[in-house]
């Protein structure tokens, strides 16, 4: 326990990359780690885990922020206390996507978004990393993330932005 230790411990929550009930990976990651949170990030933006953006999907996303927010109502009834829960987005999500996203983090009470700079797209991009898949790093940090923050923020949200990793 973390209760004489002073800090913030964010704890970011993903599923399994083989995983048969993704919904119910982030749900025990909430309940885990509800003692010893300061936040969680719910990361559905992860490149590198196939088919983990699916969950940005409207319908999707729905059913995992709804049993989310199930969780962490249970956690504060036991633990005494609230968490705060982010989620964090892809840079490069359409702006049809973005507001079906939004509705979801204000029906389901979520604090905030992380807009992450894990894009997918490499256009431009010299290095040998071109011809890879996945994760492209933030290279296109001032082009695709700042776009995604604008388009939030005209959705009426204050996003918390968390850069990860910084690439060329």
């Amino acid at each position: 326990k973390r209760q004489s230790r002073p800090g913030i411990v964010g704890i970011n929550i993903g599923a399994n990359k083989d995983s048969s009930n993704r919904v119910q990976d982030y749900v025990l990651g909430v309940r885990k780690f509800y003692p010893l949170a300061s936040y969680f990030c719910v990361n559905i933006s992860s490149p590198n885990t196939q088919g983990l953006r699916d969950l940005q999907a409207r319908d999707s996303l729905a059913e995992l922020l709804v049993a989310i927010k199930l969780e962490r109502a249970n956690g504060k009834a036991r633990h005494k206390r609230d968490v705060p829960v982010f989620l964090k987005i892809a840079p490069d999500l359409r702006e049809n996507d973005l507001d079906d996203i939004a509705d979801e983090v204000l029906a389901n009470g979520i604090d905030g978004i992380v807009i992450s700079n894990t894009t997918l797209f490499r256009t431009g991009l010299a290095s040998p990393a071109r011809n890879e898949s996945g994760d492209a790093g933030c290279w296109r940090w001032p082009e695709s993330a700042s776009r995604g923050v604008r388009n939030v923020r005209r959705l009426g949200s204050n996003p918390e932005l968390s850069p990860s990793s910084f690439g060329e």
